[in-house]
């Protein structure tokens, strides 16, 4: 990446990562490092390795080899005590793309948030009731949402919701995992915005993982683009996007729809 990076900067560094499903190489020798305050875009086709590498970063997968810290600590192995996993979970949390599925559809927002608050942070019953409404707040929902279920939401504030609950653990890093690929347009770019809101406030460090990169191009100061589970191009947004250097990259810069763009049937 582009610019002088100090170890203080570098809150996740990925060196020489491998990851085989039997014969078979899902993400083959790939090194990166994320940056506190910046979004890093991690791109590509499905199949690439992008969604891999990110269960790996929250220890929801094991590496085959190379090696993963966040902020600093090594996450080559798996969190066997719930006191480590907590520990863990206030470094780095993540946002799935559906947020339905990581919600439960029967328990209030509320009630999420307050027990996410409770997990992560010492307080009182007024403590973890005051810290959600704040959260609520910061991603743009009313107080009167914390007593409504998901299923009662919209896709875009169900994710919002999903955000805010990511938030409760005040995270140095957010892998977010397709976060917006699920959403109609109109509501990508509110929940987009929303999210560099939220880091200019927090300084927190985002893992964005897309295919799509016109997206990218809201949100990313540096990208890495992946092919097969290999880093094929990487550096500075405005450098990769505007002057690839790669055919493969050309090619999904060249697939991604532009303004006055319409499906055609076949």
């Amino acid at each position: 990446m582009t610019g002088d990076v100090t170890e203080d900067d570098v809150v996740v560094r990925v060196e020489h990562l491998v990851k085989r499903y039997g014969p078979a190489v899902v993400v083959d020798d790939v090194s990166f490092t994320v940056r506190r305050g910046r979004t890093t875009a991690l791109v590509g086709e499905s199949g690439a390795g992008k969604s891999t590498i990110g269960a790996i970063l929250t220890g929801l997968q094991d590496a085959t080899s190379g090696t993963v810290e966040v902020c600093g600590e090594d996450r080559g192995r798996v969190a066997r005590s719930a006191r480590l996993r907590r520990h863990r979970a206030r470094q780095l949390q993540i946002v799935p793309q559906d947020p339905f599925t990581s919600l439960d559809p029967a328990q209030q927002v509320g009630s999420s948030l307050r027990e996410a608050v409770a997990v992560h942070h010492n307080g009182g019953k007024r403590h973890c009731a005051g810290r959600a409404v704040e959260l609520l707040r910061s991603v743009g929902l009313a107080e009167r949402h914390l007593a409504v279920t998901p299923r009662l939401l919209s896709g875009g504030q169900r994710q919002r919701v999903a955000i805010a609950r990511a938030l409760a653990a005040e995270p140095d890093v957010l892998v977010l995992d397709e976060a917006v690929s699920a959403l109609d347009v109109s509501v990508q770019a509110q929940v987009i915005n929303l999210l560099s809101a939220l880091q200019r406030d927090t300084g927190t460090a985002y893992l964005f993982i897309t295919h799509d990169l016109g997206v990218v191009r809201q949100i990313a100061d540096d990208v890495i683009v992946l092919k097969n589970g290999r880093v094929v191009e990487h550096g500075d947004a405005a450098q990769v996007l505007d002057d690839p250097q790669e055919a493969y990259t050309r090619l999904l810069l060249a697939s991604t729809p532009r303004p006055g763009w319409h499906p055609v049937r076949r």
